[in-house]
């Protein structure tokens, strides 16, 4: 038995997520669609566990996923295969043979979510699947300054639509950034980084910051939502469409540096990148 590690991109727009919840449902989830490919490689029922589960139109840059097989395969052998048999909007970018002990889920260290936002007076209809459409001016200082409050580790229950009595809705969050494109200016990410999110965690922390950004909500607010806050108290659910899962991070992977993206100074003039 042998057990394979992946790097998956995929486009989640006419998907229902990551998630396949019965076999009636596979051709509309990303497990799924891998599953079945995987299967015809294999020439058994093949699990592939992702990292996390994605909900419906939410995108991945780099999902990582295992699966188990008794198969004699290579990493040539599967990414030629997935590339001609996955759909157009999922790929397979990377597969090694792991350490019989991976788990891409139990052993994520840290995970990393991008929102883009697209700020441009007019909505550009090549992001219209890619990004939320925000035309009115934002205040990215007191965004910036909002977000440093969540910050460390909190009861997020105000910042989710899960419920349940069983899991804990304590997670740390470890940095929140604002950064611009610098090769798209209307092009604005909000970038967050934790131990884990809960469902829909991301999405309605962009949208509790959207409401500062547009003066509807005070900068020093946020705060008061941790620990016991209630979800009716925070903002509204950022539409899915903008949402990637940039990547998860696992004990020994390196670091990516900050990358391209210009990162807002929170001590700057309010709209000054």
């Amino acid at each position: 038995m042998a057990t394979w590690r992946l790097t998956i991109r995929y486009d989640g727009a006419r998907y229902k997520g990551w998630q396949r919840l019965g076999k009636e449902d596979g051709e509309s989830t990303i497990q799924g669609k891998l599953e079945a490919v995987f299967f015809t490689l294999c020439g058994e029922e093949i699990l592939v566990t992702g990292s996390g589960r994605t909900d419906a139109g939410v995108h991945a840059l780099a999902q990582a996923a295992h699966f188990r097989t008794t198969a004699s395969l290579s990493s040539q052998s599967i990414l030629a295969h997935a590339a001609r048999y996955l759909p157009d909007d999922i790929a397979v970018t990377a597969a090694e043979e792991a350490d019989d002990r991976f788990h891409a889920r139990y052993q994520v260290k840290e995970k990393i979510y991008l929102y883009r936002l697209d700020t441009g007076l007019w909505p550009d209809p090549f992001e219209r699947k890619y990004a939320w459409h925000i035309p009115e001016p934002l205040d990215f200082k007191s965004m910036a300054r909002a977000a440093q409050d969540l910050l460390g580790e909190h009861d997020f229950s105000a910042f989710t639509t899960m419920k349940s009595k069983k899991k804990s809705y304590v997670k740390r969050l470890k940095s929140v950034d604002i950064e611009k494109d610098p090769n798209k200016e209307s092009i604005v990410y909000i970038r967050l980084v934790a131990d884990g999110f809960l469902h829909n965690m991301v999405r309605i922390i962009v949208g509790t910051l959207i409401e500062v950004g547009r003066e509807e909500r005070d900068a020093h607010s946020l705060s008061g939502l941790l620990d016991g806050g209630l979800r009716s108290d925070a903002g509204p659910t950022a539409p899915a469409k903008g949402l990637f899962l940039e990547r998860a991070v696992y004990t020994g992977s390196e670091q990516n540096e900050e990358g391209p993206l210009k990162k807002i100074n929170m001590t700057s003039e309010p709209g000054i990148f």
